[in-house]
């Protein structure tokens, strides 16, 4: 019988929470429901759980156990007092599978995108957000918003967010993911607040109006209006079969189809030769799908694309069919071993900034009239309608010019005057800044899409003298009328770009390449680190990069004119032609460090980059990577970068590169490299007991190893010898770094409380060989 009232005992809470409704009547944050938390952080305030990240750098947690079950629905109420970003949010873990599968859901209220988005996480990788919300939802100050997130069979999941007191809206689109492996029957619904605010203050989240269901309830949303006031789900024609229009190519991964009316893609399927797209995107206005594929297309190779499951709005006919095509874009091994030029000179339209009128006091021959000009460096004519020119996060755009080859344009306040060279062009605007910042300013060039295309900040103005730029950086123009709108640049009497170093020459290998990565996750970024060895600050602005081809000669020069801050000794800088494509896959402890502009095209095999000075074309670091320079362990190289052992050795050293550890989520982009030389004797290889956490219910093991490049194999044994958990499994480590064990057994639960042993194998490239066992405590 004591048996019997044992387990009943041991059950029930998981019986009594497999629904959880909390309001937070408090007084306590547990008066409700069970919840766990750090003392003096969460606290009840006027019926809601708050966190006050005032000054704190981390990330703090409460949590509540749930039980889980094939159909779940959730539901929270989030506020913001701040802006949110990539440093400072919510999380809102949801939903977790056991090992080996290890599969982790959470919400994340908060972006530099401002958005709320689903994400999904496997063991220890990158996560990868699989609903992307929209964009600025939460605005760029203090926010509050409506959750309510539904799995369906344990598979696809909807995202609905309410603002404002308005009904529901459903972002982006269902993500089904593939079916489930080693499901857990409960886990925790876990609150985490994320902060880097250590001067921030006023940084307050509260939180309401928790509800966790085992079924989907239906949700009303918004009915979007057209334009006449009818609503959107009434198909535009009277066709109910959308007809498709054009199918195009976005890039390698993604093609790009438009139709004559809106659709509903909620149960669209795309097959491309029998693989199945990962991703279906669809546009503001409903009229163009974007699948997306794991898998890059190969360059002109043919392909026939088979749709269905496409609708109309508010309709039921089913549009399907399929398409042949040839692919222009994609790999092509060939192109990068016989010319590895030509996937690097920059496709489309490049135009740059290129002349900054930021204070016309004291101009006689010239209007006084602030403005910027552009220059075309493309081959071809470019059409600037819908570019966008930035001001002080201020988008203004473009009025429609077709503008040639080597054509000059100039940017200025509508109503104002301007006096141009006859070749040049001219384009009021009346959302152009009313005034240019005289003390400096960044000032960015975005493509219609959104793809960054220059950026450049301006040092503090001379009245009457405009800033000129030339491949070298900006110097204050020598022509007579104090600037050349329209026109070729004057010549600058001092070639050297404006800093305020004394001594601005980079000598050889004082700055090197110390991170690469040449092959990003879908929809991640390639990027280059540079580290300062040297004790001194440095400016890169009179540097440039740029691969070196077959014959010896340097390709398309890339220079970095516009990195608008020095490089401290043995600081980093991280360039990267997309942050976004940084920050979503990767911890960025240092977002200063990072910097977006164009780069040459990194290829994913092998390629030599050059780092080099834009006057004279003196080199100051080169590197011939390859794929092959990965880890043994390391079998496919997306997204894990290749890092730089030693910045004192040699560049060119093939052992003195290797992949980052996995423990730092592969990749340490603008910090310290997790595969770095020790100094001295070294540290002694040092793997410690595993460290519980009441507040994460999981387990900490820190280690500590005295060279670069060891595999761990780790499990945990009880004290008969019979193994219980495997929590690594020749997982790449970093010089020092953490695991992390949740805790659970291989056959999904929980260990007894007691006495048990970790048990730990080494194994280095260069043979050598370590075990260690450790005994500890399971609670």
């Amino acid at each position: 019988m004591r048996q019997i009232i044992i387990i009943i005992f041991l059950f029930l809470p998981f019986c009594v929470f497999a629904q959880l409704i909390e309001s937070f009547d408090g007084p306590d944050v547990n008066s409700g429901n069970p919840w766990v938390a750090p003392k003096g952080f969460f606290r009840i305030d006027n019926g809601l759980l708050q966190f006050d990240g005032s000054r704190l750098t981390g990330d703090f947690s409460c949590y509540v156990p749930v039980i889980y079950s094939k159909n779940m629905e959730w539901q929270i109420d989030v506020s913001l007092s701040f802006k949110s970003s990539n440093s400072n949010h919510a999380r809102i873990y949801v939903y977790a599978t056991d090992s080996p599968a290890s599969v982790l859901y959470y919400l994340q209220v908060g972006h530099n995108d401002h958005n709320v988005s689903l994400y999904r996480q496997k063991g220890n990788g990158t996560p990868q957000r699989i609903i992307n919300g929209r964009k600025d939802l939460l605005g760029t100050g203090a926010s509050s918003v409506k959750i309510k997130l539904t799995m369906e069979n344990e598979r696809i999941w909807t995202l609905y967010t309410s603002v404002n007191g308005n009904v529901y809206k459903q972002e982006g689109q269902p993500f089904t993911d593939n079916p489930l492996s080693n499901i857990r029957p409960g886990g925790y619904f876990n609150i985490t607040c994320r902060c880097k605010a250590s001067s921030l203050k006023n940084m307050v989240y509260a939180f309401d109006n928790i509800r966790i269901i085992s079924e989907i309830t239906s949700t009303p949303t918004v009915p979007e209006k057209e334009p006449g006031g009818q609503p959107d789900d009434k198909p535009s024609t009277g066709t109910s079969i959308p007809k498709l229009l054009s199918l195009a190519e976005e890039d390698q991964y993604s093609l790009l189809l438009s139709f004559d009316q809106k659709v509903d893609a909620r149960k669209s399927v795309f097959l491309l030769d029998e693989d199945k797209a990962n991703e279906v995107y669809i546009s503001d206005d409903e009229t163009m799908l974007k699948p997306v594929w794991v898998t890059s297309r190969q360059k002109a190779a043919g392909y026939t694309l088979t749709y269905s499951g496409i609708v109309a709005k508010g309709r039921t006919d089913e549009c399907k069919g399929n398409k042949a095509f040839v692919s222009t874009l994609g790999n092509d091994p060939d192109d990068f071993e016989n010319d590895p030029d030509g996937f690097e000179k920059p496709s489309g339209c490049f135009i740059c900034i290129n002349e900054i009128m930021a204070d016309p006091s004291g101009l006689d021959v010239l209007p006084r009239t602030e403005y910027v000009e552009l220059y075309n460096a493309s081959a071809t004519a470019c059409q600037l309608e819908g570019w966008m020119f930035v001001y002080n996060d201020i988008s203004v755009k473009l009025s429609s010019l077709l503008l040639p080859a080597g054509g000059y344009v100039v940017l200025y306040k509508e109503g104002r005057e301007v006096k141009l060279d006859p070749a040049g062009n001219e384009m009021p605007l009346v959302k152009f800044p009313a005034q240019l910042a005289n003390n400096g300013k960044t000032l960015q060039l975005k493509s219609p899409t959104g793809e960054l295309i220059d950026q450049i900040t301006y040092p503090k103005a001379k009245p009457g003298i405009a800033w000129e730029r030339s491949g070298q950086g900006l110097y204050l123009s020598t022509d007579s009328k104090g600037g050349t709108p329209g026109a070729v640049n004057s010549r600058p009497d001092n070639p050297q770009p404006p800093t305020d170093l004394e001594d601005t020459s980079v000598n050889p290998f004082e700055m090197v390449f110390n991170e690469l990565l040449p092959d990003p996750y879908t929809g991640g970024s390639e990027y280059i680190e540079l580290y300062n060895r040297s004790d001194r600050k440095l400016s890169v602005k009179g540097l440039s990069i740029a691969t070196r081809k077959s014959d010896g000669a340097l390709s398309t020069h890339y220079p970095l004119s516009s990195v608008p801050f020095d490089i401290e000794p043995k600081g980093y800088l991280l360039l990267t032609k997309d942050v976004e494509g940084i920050s979503s896959f990767y911890l960025v402890s240092s977002p200063e460090s990072l910097h977006q502009q164009k780069l040459p095209v990194l290829a994913n095999t092998s390629s030599a980059l050059v780092l080099f000075r834009t006057k004279d074309e003196e080199v100051i670091d080169e590197v011939a990577y390859s794929s092959k320079w990965h880890a043994p362990s390391v079998k496919n190289g997306k997204g894990v970068s290749l890092e730089r052992i030693d910045p004192d050795a040699a560049t060119q050293d093939a052992a003195n590169w290797t992949s980052a550890a996995e423990t730092t989520g592969s990749g340490t982009p603008g910090y310290r490299n997790s595969q770095y030389k020790t100094t001295g004797t070294g540290h002694p290889v040092s793997v410690e007991a595993p460290v519980y956490s009441e507040l994460t219910g999981e387990y900490t093991i820190l280690y500590y190893m005295d060279k670069p490049g060891y595999n761990c194999r780790m499990w945990v044994f009880d004290t008969t010898g019979r193994r219980l958990a495997e929590i690594a499994n020749h997982e790449l480590l970093g010089v020092e770094g953490r695991l992390l064990w949740n805790g659970i057994g291989q056959n999904g639960c929980r260990p007894l409380p007691g006495i048990y042993i970790l048990y730990i194998e080494l194994f280095h490239p260069d043979g050598t060989t370590k075990s260690y066992k450790r005994v500890f405590l399971i609670h």
